[in-house]
């Protein structure tokens, strides 16, 4: 297997985990916290929409900013992330360039697509914690570790930015917790 399919696999095992957590998203409150402070269920599941959309659009070559969407009920932004997960797979299962331009700058696809992956993934986590659904599976969050190194720097981590402060974690904590904490959340 080419280290493109590996990641294309990769971003569809991210896409199938995080499936599993729409349907308790979909009849749960709006409002709903979420682990990521100060976001809502909805607030959520539009920053997943974006992303799914920019991340098809990178297939293209090219992500451009994006369209600013107005809230809608969890149902409704459910049944959009399954379109749009859909969407994505049929995608990056086609030809893809090499490179992907986000706004200015080129980016390797084999950077975007474990972007994508982590993103997909840990987003799905968080809806998992919201609604009481299911642990990231430790093997996905295995495939994702070396990801995690590869896309976040040490610039992305803190108050203010992309991620909070890591976490720490027992020298023997289980795959799916070292991953989280890496990214400031606290596994359950």
């Amino acid at each position: 297997m080419t280290a493109l399919a590996e990641r294309t696999a990769l971003l569809g095992d991210a896409v199938a985990w995080t499936a599993t957590t729409l349907p308790a998203a979909a009849v749960a409150a709006p409002d709903l916290p979420t682990p990521c402070d100060g976001w809502t269920l909805v607030d959520l599941l539009l920053h997943m929409d974006d992303a799914l959309e920019a991340f098809h659009e990178a297939s293209g070559g090219h992500v451009s900013p994006p369209v600013p969407r107005h809230p809608a009920t969890p149902a409704a932004l459910v049944e959009r992330l399954r379109f749009s997960a859909c969407r994505l797979l049929e995608a990056w299962s086609r030809p893809v360039p090499a490179s992907v331009r986000v706004g200015e700058m080129p980016l390797p696809t084999s950077l975007l697509l474990d972007a994508a992956a982590l993103e997909i993934a840990v987003h799905g986590w968080d809806l998992a914690v919201a609604t009481g659904g299911p642990r990231l599976p430790e093997s996905l969050a295995g495939r994702l570790l070396p990801v995690l190194d590869a896309v976040v720097d040490c610039g992305d981590v803190g108050p203010g930015r992309r991620f909070a402060l890591p976490v720490p974690t027992p020298p023997a904590a289980p795959l799916d917790v070292v991953l989280l904490a890496r990214l400031g959340r606290h596994a359950r």
